[in-house]
């Protein structure tokens, strides 16, 4: 590795172009970033503005670039691949560009020109910027940009907010000073001679993407799903191949870039969440969610030792990441109902044992994987409904189903025999399975403090169960909740206590009306007035509302000219009697 100190302009001189490979990161920079920046620049321009002479004010130092000349190249210019420090200068050129539209803005058409000089080179194809990204979204972010054209591409991308952060200060600074072409040369010296970066170039035999983790301990931290996707890169020799990149990653369109991965949920970065799920459903043994890309070197030895290659890992990989996003979305129908239910209840700590069942290299009757899933539904409900936690201590052992599965598959037994095994022998308080008496007796005669998308699930669920008794079709989750004896002073006026109202009578009150049998279904939502109105009001709503729903049919049937605390009790014991049927304890 050779290195020497340079200034920008230097390393954006003519005829020269920086090319971001395929197994770097998209662009990660945001305002704690560029503000930082901003304040550097700013106070270096100031800092020649008040100085004699420019050469007398010190250089900033905004840290390394890493490079290697890239091989066979056919254009007529030097031409760098970017190890490290890509985010950097990317933000450098924007931030020229964003100087130059500033300059136009003040009306300094010269100082304009300046700028754009360091952006692109004017002696090659119609495009040809000094920095050029291979990875396609960060292609188009950039080309959008340097180009100011908004043809297909997403203006409001993080490379184009860059540019209107750092434009909307240059025209602030130039036009608060009194020269202000003075000013805008002040902008135009710090980025061409006063900003200085140690340049590190690479011997051709050494491996960029290695340097490129050890390096990224700086800026906008790297993450799990980044540092895979680097390996893979570098493994399926794809530095510049972009069709080989989208076989092994994907596109817009698919895994492992499909807009589904790119967003955030409750516990992180989706697709690191993927990767500790899809590896722990590999590995059998949980990993954490910091600690995939490690885990993943570790399978891609093993694999390779078995005589695969890094094409096998990502069609795994891709095909397993297709199913993950499909159960999240509720778009994976081998899976229903079980799965929706178990999301609805707010857990996903189920999701490695989905991937390991529908693993290509897994040969189970698709009857065994759903009888599996409702094993793990009828559990975790039957927590829900006594009041149990469904936490990190089920979320850690959900590794010793995985492995009673696999001891079945190996001795040709059943692997649904496994798992209800691994949870019915299970006796530990915090993770035990709860029994029909439990069920039945918590539900019938106990409050209940159920989160409201629960309450839908387990009230949707018994509304199938009903049709499927009937002969009918079972319903998704498109019903919604409705609170049949309103809490508070309103309920008690509309649906009057039996007897004095004493404390001790109406706390029994408040926790028969947390009860279960207290909500029914509706096809759309009741209004405030109509969850408060007396009886009589409140079923020709109900019968308005209600549509379909068998539950609230029954219900009206039933309770013609009153609804009663009793009713609701007699109404949670034919739920609780219900539920044990639709999440037995016996193994199918």
């Amino acid at each position: 590795m050779k290195s020497y100190v340079t200034t920008i302009a230097d390393m954006l001189e003519p005829s020269i172009q920086y090319v971001i490979p395929q197994f770097q990161r998209e662009y990660a920079w945001q305002r704690n970033q560029w503000l930082p920046l901003w304040d550097d620049i700013q106070n270096v321009a100031q800092n020649i503005a008040n100085a004699p002479d420019a050469e007398s004010v010190p250089p900033h130092f905004m840290g390394p670039i890493v490079m290697q000349q890239r091989k066979n190249q056919t254009e007529d210019r030097d031409s760098y691949i970017i190890v490290d420090g890509q985010q950097r200068l990317t933000t450098i050129v924007i931030v020229l560009r964003a100087f130059a539209n500033a300059s136009q803005e003040c009306g300094l058409l010269d100082m304009e020109e300046k700028f754009l000089s360091y952006v692109q080179n004017y002696n090659g194809p119609e495009y040809s910027p000094k920095v050029r990204h291979l990875h396609r979204g960060n292609y188009n972010d950039l080309k959008a940009v340097l180009e100011m054209y908004s043809g297909g591409t997403d203006m409001n991308s993080r490379m184009s907010r860059c540019h209107d952060f750092f434009q909307s200060r240059a025209v602030t600074y130039i036009r608060q000073g009194e020269d202000r072409e003075r000013a805008c040369q002040n902008l135009l010296d710090v980025l061409r001679h006063k900003l200085e970066t140690a340049v590190l170039t690479l011997e051709p035999n050494e491996q960029p993407n290695k340097v490129f983790e050890t390096l990224n301990a700086r800026g906008a931290p790297l993450k799990q799903s980044e540092l895979i996707k680097n390996t893979i890169m570098y493994e399926g020799n794809v530095i510049e191949d972009e069709e080989q990149a989208n076989i092994l990653w994907g596109t817009k369109e698919q895994e492992m870039d499909h807009p589904y991965y790119g967003r955030e949920n409750r516990e992180g970065e989706r697709l690191d969440k993927f990767f500790a799920d899809w590896l722990t459903s590999i590995n059998r043994n949980r990993v954490a969610s910091d600690y995939t890309s490690t885990e993943f070197r570790h399978y891609l030895t093993s694999v390779k030792n078995s005589g695969q290659n890094i094409g096998y890992i990502t069609q795994r990989m891709k095909q397993s990441a297709e199913i993950y996003r499909k159960v999240q979305k509720n778009d994976f129908p081998h899976s229903r109902p079980s799965t929706t239910r178990l999301l609805a209840a707010g857990t996903e700590f189920f999701m490695p044992v989905v991937l390991w069942l529908w693993s290509e290299d897994k040969e189970i009757e698709l009857s065994q994987r759903q009888s599996i899933l409702r094993i793990i539904e009828s559990y975790v409900v039957r927590r829900i409904l006594t009041g149990n936690s469904v936490g990190d201590s089920i979320a850690g052992n959900i590794t010793g189903m995985l492995n009673a599965m696999q001891a079945n598959l190996n001795t040709g037994r059943d692997p649904q025999e496994g798992a209800y095994n691994w949870i019915s022998m299970n006796q530990n308080e915090a993770i035990r399975w709860p029994s029909d008496n439990e069920v039945i007796d918590k539900i019938a005669n106990y409050p209940h403090e159920m989160s409201a998308s629960r309450r839908n699930m387990v009230l949707n669920a018994i509304e199938s169960r009903l049709r499927i008794d009937n002969g009918q079709q079972p319903v998704g989750s498109g019903f919604q909740s409705a609170t049949l004896i309103p809490e508070g002073e309103i309920g008690r006026t509309n649906y009057p206590i039996e007897g004095r109202p004493t404390p001790a009578r109406l706390e029994r009150r408040n926790g028969i009306l947390k009860q279960l049998g207290n909500f029914t279904l509706t096809q759309t939502n009741l209004k405030k007035r109509e969850q408060e109105a007396p009886w009589e009001e409140k079923k020709e709503a109900l019968e308005r509302r209600g549509g379909n729903a068998l539950m609230t049919q029954r219900l009206l049937r039933s309770r013609q000219q009153s609804f009663t605390e009793q009713d609701i009790v007699d109404r949670s014991r034919w739920m609780a009697e219900l539920c044990v049927v639709i999440w037995p304890r016996e193994q199918e």
